[in-house]
């Protein structure tokens, strides 16, 4: 299981946490929105900034 660096400040004291070695595996993130609508502003600005993010993850990895 992977666990966000902002997470690994509330695992529990019987729980250990390794930092990976070599290549991380690759994620998926899906955006669902709803089909045939006007999208407001905020939405489409968030879309626009994961795909610059993903974009430059793909180009730097």
């Amino acid at each position: 299981m992977l666990f966000p660096a902002l997470a690994r400040h509330t695992v529990r004291p019987d729980i250990v946490l390794t930092r990976l070695d070599g290549e991380l595996p690759r994620r998926r993130i899906y955006l669902a929105c709803p089909d045939g609508g006007k999208r407001v502003p905020q939405v489409a600005a968030l879309i626009d900034v994961i795909q610059e993010a993903a974009q430059r993850w793909a180009v730097s990895s």
